[in-house]
Protein backbone atom coordinates (compact mmCIF):
# COMPACT_ATOMS: atom_id res chain seq x y z
CA UNK A 1 0.00 0.00 0.00
CA UNK A 2 1.32 3.48 -1.07
CA UNK A 3 1.33 6.24 1.99
CA UNK A 4 -0.70 8.91 1.43
CA UNK A 5 2.36 11.23 1.76
CA UNK A 6 4.14 9.75 -1.11
CA UNK A 7 0.90 10.04 -3.50
CA UNK A 8 0.66 13.52 -2.73
CA UNK A 9 3.98 14.29 -3.52
CA UNK A 10 4.10 12.52 -6.58
CA UNK A 11 0.71 14.84 -7.89
CA UNK A 12 2.75 17.53 -6.74
CA UNK A 13 5.68 16.54 -8.71
CA UNK A 14 3.31 15.71 -11.85
CA UNK A 15 1.77 19.33 -11.69
CA UNK A 16 5.06 21.15 -10.83
CA UNK A 17 6.80 19.66 -13.99
CA UNK A 18 4.93 21.23 -16.51
CA UNK A 19 4.08 24.29 -15.16
CA UNK A 20 7.59 24.97 -14.65
CA UNK A 21 8.50 23.94 -18.46
CA UNK A 22 5.53 25.94 -19.40
CA UNK A 23 6.55 29.10 -17.60
CA UNK A 24 9.84 28.90 -19.34
CA UNK A 25 12.73 28.37 -16.60
CA UNK A 26 16.28 28.83 -17.44
CA UNK A 27 16.93 25.09 -16.10
CA UNK A 28 16.35 22.63 -18.60
CA UNK A 29 13.60 19.99 -17.79
CA UNK A 30 15.41 17.51 -17.15
CA UNK A 31 17.07 19.13 -14.32
CA UNK A 32 13.87 20.33 -12.65
CA UNK A 33 12.70 16.32 -13.21
CA UNK A 34 15.64 15.27 -11.82
CA UNK A 35 15.35 17.64 -8.27
CA UNK A 36 11.34 16.74 -8.10
CA UNK A 37 12.51 13.03 -8.21
CA UNK A 38 15.15 13.47 -5.91
CA UNK A 39 13.25 15.20 -3.88
CA UNK A 40 10.11 12.33 -3.84
CA UNK A 41 12.98 10.04 -3.00
CA UNK A 42 13.85 11.76 -0.17
CA UNK A 43 10.17 11.79 1.06
CA UNK A 44 10.01 8.05 0.37
CA UNK A 45 13.35 7.55 2.42
CA UNK A 46 11.77 9.32 5.44
CA UNK A 47 8.97 7.43 5.21
CA UNK A 48 10.73 4.03 4.91
CA UNK A 49 12.40 5.15 8.25
CA UNK A 50 9.55 6.19 9.97
CA UNK A 51 7.58 2.75 9.05
CA UNK A 52 10.53 0.96 10.18
CA UNK A 53 10.61 2.86 13.85
CA UNK A 54 6.81 2.19 14.14
CA UNK A 55 6.98 -1.28 13.18
CA UNK A 56 10.13 -1.83 15.60
CA UNK A 57 7.96 -0.18 18.39
CA UNK A 58 4.68 -2.70 17.55
CA UNK A 59 6.77 -5.41 17.66
CA UNK A 60 8.79 -4.14 21.13
CA UNK A 61 4.83 -3.77 22.49
CA UNK A 62 3.69 -6.72 21.10
CA UNK A 63 6.64 -8.79 23.03
CA UNK A 64 5.67 -7.08 26.31
CA UNK A 65 2.03 -7.82 25.89
CA UNK A 66 3.09 -11.74 25.59
CA UNK A 67 4.91 -11.47 28.29
CA UNK A 68 2.42 -9.95 30.46
CA UNK A 69 0.16 -12.73 29.30
CA UNK A 70 2.25 -15.78 30.23
CA UNK A 71 2.78 -13.48 33.68
CA UNK A 72 -1.20 -13.57 33.79
CA UNK A 73 -1.19 -17.01 33.07
CA UNK A 74 1.14 -18.10 35.95
CA UNK A 75 -0.58 -16.33 38.32
CA UNK A 76 -4.13 -17.77 37.14
CA UNK A 77 -2.48 -21.19 37.28
CA UNK A 78 -1.36 -20.77 40.99
CA UNK A 79 -4.61 -18.94 42.24
CA UNK A 80 -6.47 -22.51 41.06
CA UNK A 81 -3.89 -24.20 42.86
CA UNK A 82 -4.37 -22.01 46.18
CA UNK A 83 -7.71 -22.19 45.83
CA UNK A 84 -7.82 -26.13 46.17
CA UNK A 85 -5.34 -25.80 48.62
CA UNK A 86 -8.29 -23.35 50.58
CA UNK A 87 -10.86 -25.98 49.63
CA UNK A 88 -9.29 -29.10 50.93
CA UNK A 89 -7.87 -27.41 54.35
CA UNK A 90 -11.79 -25.71 54.67
CA UNK A 91 -12.89 -29.50 54.15
CA UNK A 92 -9.92 -30.79 56.89
CA UNK A 93 -11.09 -28.46 59.05
CA UNK A 94 -14.95 -29.47 58.59
CA UNK A 95 -13.90 -32.78 59.33
CA UNK A 96 -11.29 -32.26 62.26
CA UNK A 97 -14.08 -29.81 64.00
CA UNK A 98 -16.82 -32.65 63.75
CA UNK A 99 -14.64 -35.40 65.17
CA UNK A 100 -13.96 -32.76 67.83
CA UNK A 101 -17.62 -32.24 68.61
CA UNK A 102 -17.79 -35.94 68.84
CA UNK A 103 -14.80 -36.17 71.18
CA UNK A 104 -16.63 -33.20 73.65
CA UNK A 105 -20.13 -34.75 73.58
CA UNK A 106 -18.12 -38.21 74.50
CA UNK A 107 -16.23 -36.62 77.21
CA UNK A 108 -19.41 -35.05 78.43
CA UNK A 109 -21.07 -38.59 78.72
CA UNK A 110 -18.18 -39.62 80.91
CA UNK A 111 -17.98 -36.90 82.88
CA UNK A 112 -21.76 -37.33 83.80
CA UNK A 113 -20.82 -40.82 84.29
CA UNK A 114 -18.20 -40.41 86.62
CA UNK A 115 -20.38 -38.18 88.30
CA UNK A 116 -23.57 -40.14 88.73
CA UNK A 117 -21.08 -42.73 90.49
CA UNK A 118 -19.49 -40.48 92.59
CA UNK A 119 -23.09 -39.72 94.35
CA UNK A 120 -24.54 -43.33 94.25
CA UNK A 121 -23.74 -44.54 97.70
CA UNK A 122 -21.56 -47.61 97.96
Amino acid sequence: MIPRRLVRCLIVLLAVVPALAAAGQDEGLAQIKERELEAVRDKISDLKESMDKRAAERDRITGDLQEAEVAIAGKRARLVDLERQLDFSRRKKAEIEGRLALREQELAAETEQLQAHRSDPI
